[in-house]
Parts: structure tokens; C-alpha cells; sequence
């Protein structure tokens, strides 16, 4: 009777143990899986909006290259940069729609980057017109143009960065929080353990130990008088 009392209650202590730190583990990777998606899908947007910066320095730059392509101090690689600009606006323009999308930007970053709008609008505008300049070769205009791209495109690029580490902090703040939320669900883990060896465990085996002395000495009293009645 003591054994089969014991084995209920480690039976009990051990099932309920085990069910509540598996209960923890699997929140616990769902939640890890879940801020690694984040994660990888904040990183992945953070490395377009980077790109997005260093294309519109590119912008910039070969359209300053444009008063003087045949030099080679200013271009050393013999570009075209006629065919430079119109590739580096395709790719502005691209990478633009992605990050006004809400389908597939944050809500939080689209909203920064639709106050950027009318900047980018000006600049890529203006990058467009630089082409015709260029073909038409139309110092004056150009020199307009560029001038517009240069104003639009410091404009532009500090709000993109300003939204990139924003964006950024908001990436070490969830792995942050996930930090946190491992080392909570460990502790209630291994509060769980101490709780259950120390309210069930603990105190079935003293169970145990007094009903096995209760039985040794109920025992002894019947060999005790059967010994007294021979």
C-alpha cells in the first residue's frame, strides 16, 4: 500500500513536472522561431534600405560625372554615364516600391518613407530629365538638373539612414526581449522542478518512510502476540 501510495503521487509529480517545462520549451521555440523570422525579415530590409542609400550616392555621383565623362581623373573607368544613371534610377525606383509597401515593409517604416516621398519624387524626376540634357547636350539645363539631385538626394539619403537605425534599434530590441523571455521561462522551469521535489517528491518518500515504520511495527506486534499466545 505505502509503494503504491508513493508511486502515485512520483507518478504525479514527475507528469506534471514534465508536461509544464515541455509546455515552456515548445513557447519557448516558437517564440525563438518566431523573433528569428522577425529578425532575418528586419536584416534582409535593413540591407535594401542600405543599398537604397548607396545608390542614390551613386546618383549622384556619376551625374556630377556627366559635365565630364571623357575626363579620366573624374572617371577613371570610362563609364557610361548616360546608361549609369538610367540602371541606377530603374534600381531607385524598384527598391523605392518595396519599401513603400506595406504588404512587405512595416507600417512604421513605410510611414518614414513616405515622408521622404517628395524628395525621392524630385530626384528621380530630375535624374530622368538629366538623361534628355545630356543627349541634347544642354550645359545649362543640366547643371539645373544636377543641382536639384544634389539638394533631393542629401535630403533623401538622411531620412533613409535616420529610418535604417531606427529600424535597426528596433531589431536589437526584440532580440533583446527575447533574451528576457529565455531567462523567465528558465526560471519558471526550474521553479517548477524545486516546487515539485520539494512539495510532492520530498514529502512522498517521508510518506513512505513512516507508513514502512508503521507496517514494520504492526509487524512486529503480530509476531509479538502470536509468539505471547504459542
Amino acid at each position: 500500500m505505502p509503494q503504491r501510495i508513493l508511486f502515485k503521487r512520483l507518478k504525479f509529480a514527475y507528469g506534471s513536472a514534465a508536461t509544464i517545462i515541455g509546455v515552456l520549451i515548445l513557447l519557448a521555440q516558437i517564440t525563438i522561431q518566431f523573433a528569428l523570422y522577425n529578425e532575418i525579415q528586419t536584416r534582409n530590409l535593413a540591407s535594401t534600405m542600405s543599398l537604397q542609400e548607396l545608390r542614390s550616392q551613386y546618383l549622384l555621383r556619376v551625374s556630377l560625372m556627366s559635365f565630364n565623362p571623357d575626363n579620366t581623373i573624374v572617371n577613371p573607368l570610362k563609364t557610361n554615364v548616360s546608361q549609369q544613371i538610367q540602371i541606377t534610377l530603374i534600381r531607385l525606383e524598384a527598391t523605392n516600391k518595396i519599401l513603400i509597401d506595406s504588404m512587405v515593409t512595416p507600417l512604421s517604416i513605410v510611414l518614414q518613407i513616405n515622408k521622404l516621398q517628395n524628395d525621392f519624387t524630385i530626384m528621380d524626376s530630375a535624374g530622368h530629365q538629366l538623361l534628355i540634357d545630356i543627349q541634347k547636350h544642354n550645359k545649362t539645363d543640366q547643371s539645373k538638373q544636377v543641382t536639384l539631385i544634389f539638394i533631393h538626394e542629401q535630403n533623401y539619403l538622411s531620412g533613409v539612414y535616420a529610418t535604417f537605425q531606427a529600424l535597426t534599434q528596433q531589431a536589437d530590441d526584440r532580440v533583446t526581449q527575447v533574451q528576457l523571455l529565455e531567462i523567465v521561462l528558465c526560471i519558471i522551469a526550474l521553479a517548477t522542478i524545486t516546487f515539485e521535489a520539494f512539495v510532492v517528491v520530498i514529502p512522498a518518500f517521508h510518506d513512505y518512510e513512516r507508513a514502512l515504520d508503521q507496517a514494520m511495527k504492526e509487524k512486529k506486534q503480530v509476531q509479538q502476540s502470536g509468539n505471547t499466545a504459542s
